[in-house]
């Protein structure tokens, strides 16, 4: 047997590069509709949400994602240990106390 006569043969195609459609099919009326609404789109203002969604998605586009949230980690980080070294002391009037045996009355 010739292994070259069970080669398949490509579909002939009428001149035009990728699959042939049936002209009534869903997926050419896709293709026409695709076509037509690039040609000609018109640009709606940019929202608020827009530029937001914009700003927060460049990070992930400049490929420097960890180091934003590293960033943004030692900056919570920064600020909370702030306060907690700057927080008064709090007044031995308010301490939590409690009998060794006895539960504490909030538990009651």
């Amino acid at each position: 047997m010739n292994p070259r006569s069970h080669r398949s043969v490509p579909p002939e195609t009428s001149g035009s590069p990728g699959p042939s459609l049936p002209p009534g099919s869903r997926a050419a009326r896709a293709g026409a509709a695709g076509r037509a609404s690039r040609r000609r789109r018109a640009r709606r203002a940019l929202t608020s949400g827009d530029v937001m969604r914009l700003v927060l998605a460049l990070p992930a586009r400049l490929g420097v994602r960890w180091l934003v949230i590293l960033l943004v980690m030692v900056a919570a980080m920064g600020a909370y240990g702030q306060t907690l070294v700057t927080a008064p002391p709090m007044p031995p009037s308010q301490v939590p106390t409690h009998a060794a045996g006895s539960p504490p009355a909030a538990s009651r």
